[in-house]
């Protein structure tokens, strides 16, 4: 598209000077418009002397302004004597508390497609410096934990949790207190299918610019997020009972979680690796039976009786088999007992808890002598 007039090639003599005033509103239409900003969460730009000031808005329209006020509540601006609309952060949801503060220097374009096709300007200068950027799932003060009806609730609480959206656009939601139900579907429930027995279940906070709400999935990356919800973040996992679609016993804090014995529930005991441990190096696998894919570490609890006094009585575990064997041999096991050849005991009982990273899906443990046993006490989850 080309200027409308090119004033060389007009004919000799008079010409109209509204030519002038239509090429003086295209060239003011194509910089961004310095304004003076008057107003807090309602915020009225007025074009500087002598600025351009358009009789309507246009596609991609930018004006530059600083602000005089820290917005409390949802932002809408208007320009001059035209219509409000809403002002959108760069993450396309509305300004609102805190996006805006006196002040503070802001560029920002209108989109006719914004607010359902009604119209917005849209932040596109950053407020914060550039190397530091929003993280999808951190957050403050987590906790999830099972809800009112623990058998198929799970509570989810936080201060602050950071949510993300297809295109990398962040939102940070506030005081989040969902409850989400395994025999509910979509928001606030599981996103699709019917829960199984023996799974694993990845725990979301999501957001639809106005209301936050938790899901469950199957997927540890890409749920089946409900309409209009387009910001989420996972931020955990809980497990259904081996033989039941009840909720195991879980809590976590952070990114620590352990699982919790509650008597009648579908954690009467901690859940077992191996309920008897086999010779030197049997490999257990952990992952999607005690803990989810997504666990970095693991603590185990390794219990044991001794009733013997010769060295055939040992146990221990390994993060892999590449460790020596129990009474100590270098590579030394993290965990190990043995009993020295000679040394009269009576029974006696071992219980050792041990936190190791992942190196694989499994772990090893070994046994002779008296049965040992290994259950899973919590993980940690790799957010």
């Amino acid at each position: 598209m080309t200027y409308p007039t090119i004033f060389a090639n007009l004919p000799a003599g008079n010409q109209p000077a509204s030519l002038l005033d239509t090429m003086f509103n295209i060239a003011g239409s194509m910089g961004a418009i310095p304004c003076t900003a008057a107003g807090t969460n309602a915020i009225t730009l007025t074009p500087n002397t002598n600025a351009y000031l358009p009789a309507a808005y246009s596609n991609y329209q930018i004006v530059s302004f600083v602000a005089v006020a820290t917005a409390t509540g949802a932002v809408t601006v208007k320009l001059g004597a035209l219509a409000f609309v809403k002002l959108f952060m760069p993450s396309g949801l509305q300004a609102n508390a805190g996006d805006i503060n006196i002040n503070s220097y802001y560029i920002a374009a209108f989109n006719a497609a914004l607010d359902s096709g009604n119209g917005g300007f849209i932040v596109f200068n950053a407020s914060t410096p550039s190397v530091i950027q929003p993280v999808r799932s951190t957050f403050k003060n987590l906790t999830i934990q099972n809800g009112g009806t623990p058998d198929t609730q799970v509570s989810v609480t936080a201060d602050e949790v950071m949510l993300e959206n297809v295109g990398g656009g962040t939102a940070k939601v506030s005081n989040v207190n969902v409850t989400i139900s395994t025999v509910a579907s979509g928001v606030n429930g599981l996103d699709s299918g019917t829960v199984a027995a023996d799974s694993f279940y990845s725990v979301w906070v999501i957001y639809n610019g106005s209301t936050i709400a938790g899901l469950i999935s199957a997927s540890p990356t890409s749920p089946a997020l409900p309409a209009g919800y387009t910001y989420s973040a996972r931020l955990g996992y809980v497990a259904t009972g081996l033989a039941s679609t009840n909720l195991r016993r879980t809590l976590q804090k952070g990114r620590s979680v352990q699982y919790v014995v509650v008597p009648g529930s579908q954690t009467p005991a901690l859940p077992f690796i191996a309920n008897g441990v086999g010779a030197f190096w049997t490999q257990y696998t952990v992952v999607n039976n005690v803990v989810p894919g997504t666990a970095s570490k693991i603590q185990v609890v390794l219990a044991t009786a001794f009733t013997a006094s010769n060295n055939t009585n040992r146990v221990g575990v390994a993060p892999n088999n590449n460790y020596g064997t129990i009474p100590s041999t270098n590579p030394y096991p993290p965990v190990g007992f043995g009993i020295v050849t000679g040394v009269a005991l009576g029974t006696f009982e071992i219980n050792q808890t041990l936190e190791i990273v992942l190196e694989s899906n499994s772990i090893f443990a070994g046994a002779s002598g008296p049965p040992a046993f290994l259950t899973c006490l919590g993980w940690e989850d790799n957010i």
